[in-house]
């Protein structure tokens, strides 16, 4: 629960612990650990089963003890500045979500700061637990901040500024971007440990102490679950190809992704391939070819017939394989990125980050096996978004828990609507990840299938939230509705909404026309179900092919069928 946006204009919530989900997975082989050794030209990589081989790689946070974790489910954007000689580490969460970087320092002593123009400023206070855990959450609306800073005596820490030139941000996602995987650091390691290509990850043999070979045939990731529903377009990894002369894919070859569902491994996987149209040429660098390597889920499209990508929501902890780099003439590798500092000596720690193998196949016997690189990860990408529709149901104020928050009451003759509890709100507190209206096409991009099944709603009715200063709150609105007006000897009628976003649905509104209560609304409009949004089913298109509104009067097309629209 949090606080009327009416009431307050930051969200601040204390105390709770976050739940780490374990993505051990069981029944299946476990990872054999590497020798972490720079092998640039060697033509073997070395197996130890014995023991975990240290790290070369920085440990600085680690061996003081002062670090903490970032937020479960949240993703680093890496950017380079050329120009300014930085490289920006933007850490990325959801709008409207409370979340926590946990402390993980010895004494659990120290101050939190923000690295403003000014100076450090001390958000101890405003933001700290009685853990010494930093909490607080960002509107949709709101731009990056720096990250927080911890200081322990003579010792500072902060994730995004490991490397030293690396400038620190965290905000909300308010777009479409890549979102790379949880990183602190851009700097490569372990790369030839798979031979001839020289790749970490991807295309390539390798050779155990026993003389055993294997093939590499594939990559398998794994990922926490995102923040909040993460709507995807695209997946793709950062590929090379360390010969130059060799092309990256042959003609007509088509690699595959498949995305499983940890929490339930009884769904089928979404299924994404990149063919060679969908890589991207990056740069030449000392030799290397690098590439943008494009997942897409492809399907048919019902008004075209032709082939288009289409967007689907990841909201659980998946398990991405990536298959088919062993077939004739693919030359691709994916490089590894270190993870950061505190997880290389803490291997307690390794299921809270996310981690990925390489799959080899014995050639001997047939036997396929998991490897990893010390806690080096491939570059796996999304272009992507946290998506967000939230009703307020309730809300902790300083009189208590208020109820019934997701009511509207409208005037009998449709034109008058305020909430059920506060008559001075004009509706039910939304808060969307976007702005409601995309500036750039005019077409909404929140909208309310089931409020067609109510032919006397007509509209629905934005009012949208401001500070103190009467600046917009970007994503915050009281969503009311206007109705047509009750028929003659009606005193009361009830419908029940919902608010679809890009896979996600919102809960309920509840709509009261006349002299009625909530109570009886939810009992009267309990035979309607929830209506999922699906990106499956939510295009609609005219007869020109082009995409529509649900409600644009006319001869309109979804999934095949033809409806009128008067």
């Amino acid at each position: 629960m949090r606080k009327l946006l009416l009431v307050m204009s930051c969200v601040v919530a204390m105390g709770a612990s976050a739940q780490m989900q374990n993505l051990s997975i069981q029944g299946k082989p476990q990872p054999v650990r590497m020798d972490r050794k720079m092998l640039k030209n060697k033509a073997t990589a070395v197996l130890d089963n014995a023991k975990t081989a240290k790290t070369s790689g920085p440990r600085r946070a680690a061996a003081d003890g002062v670090y903490y974790k970032t937020p479960q489910g949240s993703m680093w954007l890496i950017t380079e500045e050329p120009f300014y000689g930085y490289s920006y580490a933007y850490h990325v969460l959801a709008p409207w979500t409370e979340f926590e970087y946990e402390n993980k320092s010895i004494l659990k002593k120290g101050k939190w700061y923000y690295n403003l123009d000014e100076g450090l400023y001390d958000v101890t206070e405003y933001f700290a637990d009685e853990k010494n855990n930093f909490w607080n959450s960002f509107s949709g609306g709101e731009g990056y901040y720096y990250s927080p800073i911890y200081e322990e005596g003579n010792v500072q820490y902060a994730p995004a500024a490991e490397k030293g030139e690396a400038v620190g941000y965290v905000g909300p996602t308010n777009n479409l971007s890549p979102l790379p995987t949880n990183l602190t650091t851009t700097e490569m390691y372990g790369m030839g440990s798979l031979q001839p290509h020289e790749n970490l990850y991807g295309a390539g043999q390798l050779q155990y102490q026993t003389g055993e070979t294997g093939t590499a045939v594939g990559v398998r990731y794994c990922m926490h679950k995102p923040m909040r529903p993460l709507y995807v377009e695209k997946i793709f990894l950062w590929g090379l190809v360390t010969d130059n002369t060799l092309s990256p894919m042959p003609e007509g070859t088509e690699l595959t992704m498949m995305v499983y569902n940890m929490e339930n491994t009884e769904a089928d996987p979404i299924v994404l391939t990149c063919k060679g149209e969908d890589l991207v040429f990056d740069e030449e660098y000392d030799g290397w070819n690098f590439y943008i390597v494009n997942f897409t889920k492809k399907v048919i499209d019902e008004v075209s017939r032709e082939e288009v990508a289409e967007p689907f929501v990841i909201d659980y902890p998946a398990e991405i394989y990536v298959l088919g780099v062993n077939q004739d003439g693919v030359n691709l590798g994916f490089p590894g990125v270190v993870t950061p500092a505190e997880f290389m000596d803490n291997s307690e720690e390794a299921t809270d980050f996310d981690q990925a193998y390489f799959i080899v196949q014995v050639d001997q016997t047939g036997e396929v096996r998991y490897h990893y690189y010390g806690y080096c990860v491939p570059v796996v990408g999304f272009t992507s978004m946290f998506e967000v529709v939230d009703v307020l149901a309730e809300a902790e104020t300083e009189q208590g828990v208020i109820k019934d928050l997701d009511g509207v009451v409208v005037s009998a003759d449709g034109t008058d609507c305020v909430n059920y509890v506060d008559e001075e709100m004009p509706g039910v507190e939304v808060t969307t990840a976007l702005d409601w209206t995309d500036t750039k096409t005019g077409e909404d991009l929140y909208w309310s299938d089931d409020m067609y099944d109510y032919d006397w709603i007509n509209n629905l009715v934005l009012t949208q939230f401001a500070d103190s200063e009467g600046q917009a709150i970007g994503g915050a609105y009281a969503v009311g509705v206007e109705c047509q007006p009750l028929p003659a000897g009606e005193t009361v009628r009830y419908a029940r909404i919902h608010l679809n976003g890009r896979g996600v649905t919102s809960g309920p509104i509840y709509i009261i026309q006349g002299k009625g209560t909530i109570e009886e609304c939810k009992r009267v409009t309990a035979v309607n179900s929830v209506k999922a949004a699906t990106v499956a089913n939510d295009k609609f298109f005219n007869i020109a092919g082009q995409n529509v509104k649900k409600a644009t009067k006319g001869l309109i097309i979804n999934n095949g069928k033809k409806y009128l629209v008067k």
